[in-house]
């Protein structure tokens, strides 16, 4: 599942403007497709288990994907992880006997809304939801209301806060990137890591007062670009990475890094089709009858396809440790009208990076990101 999710994040990745930041949760795409994946069927299922490396369509894979979440959640008052999945339905629908039961594996709030008698009111409530779900740090999902023939909106979102085993040390550092040499804030600690040097890059563990959390910062030699370091993780795969630096031995480093505030905000549709998903968005041949029969809705009917999937992100990376947040939100449609539907060694990160923020026993990706400009950052 987790080397499912790590493939994901790096074929979206790979999709990104090279000389740009991205910042995705491969863990919070997959959970929120889990949810449309479950009511599929036919071809429809089989490329959704293609592009997401998913297992096969079972009450089994149903509880692993599930439970995949409550493991990766904690709260020790300064350390959390929180995983929320919720279930918005049009109010004048019934799921298909069965799928209510199997998405109960990701303990998902269902709650039913009235998208075509007030569309504006029920996108402001899933609004509201996905604000008090990431403590404030994704306020919308939503910028505009959502179409008044939506069947059903399939959100997931996670929450991270925690600090560092020990603060580190603010200051000033040069980074090179795109826009150039710049100045920006930094954090530094002196201290023993676990570290790989390996062809092409270097890669530390940074120690969070979690164990069971790290960061891991993958830095590309000099002339060597980060796209090049993407493509060989991408091929190798980051389990492989997870593991070695899990086996690696202790260095005194001096590691410096920027202080990150980063965001990204993305409309998935295209990259899914440019991966190979195009019947889930086609109105003629997405099959998601295990989830809700072909129906009339607010003057559309037919099947049900995929409108619009939506995920934004948060990550900000201090001296006091790291605070971040995720979205997925996937909403369908039914068409306009019914249709037939045929068949003290230097670690200095003074350059574009590569950061992953894991859940350690699981190798679950909960943040991975290409840094090219810190982004804006108060000193």
């Amino acid at each position: 599942m987790s080397a499912g999710s790590s493939a994901l994040g790096f074929d979206l990745l790979a999709l990104e403007p090279k000389d740009e930041t991205a910042l995705f949760s491969p863990v919070s795409i997959s959970t929120a497709f889990g949810l449309v994946y479950l009511g599929s069927r036919g071809r429809t299922q089989a490329q959704l288990r293609e592009t997401l490396r998913f297992g096969p369509e079972t009450d089994e894979f149903a509880r692993a994907l599930g439970g995949l979440q409550r493991r990766v959640e904690r709260d020790t008052g300064r350390t959390v992880v929180n995983v929320e999945n919720a279930v918005f339905k049009a109010a004048q629908l019934t799921y298909q006997p069965g799928y209510a039961a199997r998405a109960g594996a990701y303990d998902a709030t269902f709650r039913d809304l009235d998208f075509c008698g007030d569309a504006e009111g029920a996108t402001d409530t899933i609004n509201s939801w996905v604000s008090g779900a990431t403590n404030g740090l994704i306020e919308t999902v939503y910028d505009e209301p959502l179409n008044i023939r939506t069947t059903d909106v399939l959100v997931n979102t996670i929450y991270l806060r925690a600090p560092w085993s020990v603060p580190m040390n603010e200051g000033e550092m040069e980074f090179t990137g795109p826009a150039g040499r710049l100045t920006v804030p930094s954090v530094s600690e002196l201290a023993s890591f676990r570290r790989l040097d390996r062809p092409g890059f270097d890669a530390i563990a940074l120690r969070f007062e979690d164990p069971e959390l790290e960061a891991i910062v993958v830095l590309p030699d000099r002339g060597q670009s980060v796209d090049a370091i993407e493509l060989a993780l991408a091929e190798s795969g980051l389990p492989k990475l997870l593991e070695d630096i899990a086996a690696a031995e202790f260095t005194r480093s001096a590691v410096e890094l920027p202080k990150l505030s980063i965001s990204g905000s993305y409309r998935l549709k295209d990259k899914f089709i440019a991966l190979g998903a195009t019947d889930p968005f086609d109105q003629y041949t997405a099959d998601f009858g295990g989830r809700l029969a072909p129906t009339a809705l607010c003057n559309g009917g037919g099947a049900v396809f995929i409108n619009q999937v939506i995920h934004k992100t948060v990550l900000d990376l201090d001296e006091i440790g790291v605070e971040a947040a995720a979205v997925t939100a996937i909403d369908s449609i039914v068409p306009v009208s019914a249709v037939q539907r045929p068949d003290p060694v230097p670690f200095i990160v003074d350059r574009p990076f590569i950061l992953v923020i894991t859940h350690a026993p699981s190798g679950a990706p909960l943040f991975i990101a290409r840094v090219t400009d810190p982004g804006e950052v108060d000193g």
